[in-house]
Formats: C-alpha cells, sequence, structure tokens
C-alpha cells in the first residue's frame, strides 16, 4: 500500500519515534500521548491511521507484548520521517 506522508501521518509517526503511541488495553484502540484523544470517536481515528501506517509498512509493533504494547517504526517509516522533516 502507497501512502502519502500527509501533515497527520507524519505526526503520528514522530509520536511513534517518541514512544508516545501505544495499544489499549482491550489490544485493539491506539492511543498516541501526550495528546491522548478522549472521546471514542478520536481513538477510532488514530486507530484507523495507524491501520494505515501499517499496511503501508511505516509502523510495526510486538504483538506479542499484548495490550499495551508501544509502537516502533520500521526502517521504511523512518526513511519517510527523515525525507519529510522540516
Amino acid at each position: 500500500m502507497s501512502l502519502y506522508p500527509t501533515k497527520t501521518r507524519l505526526a503520528l509517526l514522530r509520536q511513534v519515534a517518541n514512544s508516545q503511541v501505544a495499544t489499549g488495553d482491550d489490544g485493539h484502540e491506539v492511543f498516541a500521548w501526550p495528546d491522548a484523544p478522549t472521546s471514542w470517536q478520536d481513538r477510532v481515528k488514530v486507530t484507523a491511521r495507524m491501520d494505515e501506517l501499517v499496511r503501508a509498512g511505516w509502523v510495526t509493533t510486538d504483538e506479542a507484548d499484548g495490550p499495551g504494547a508501544w509502537w516502533l517504526l520500521t526502517d521504511e517509516g523512518r526513511k519517510i520521517l527523515e525525507d519529510n522533516r522540516g
């Protein structure tokens, strides 16, 4: 899957790089800190955006860690972030 690095996607990549994105206790929803979304609709949006980044190969998580697992940049995700600094 090919994605364009929008401002929102780059912001999420920066949060992943700063260890600010984790899977919630339910094992499905994704939360981004320090501005963790409080509404259900916002959490769904973050989760959907992260799903896009996973399909594009920009982020991954160690699912063996289960709920609460932190997300990590892939090599491709690091390249996208480095290519779009500014």
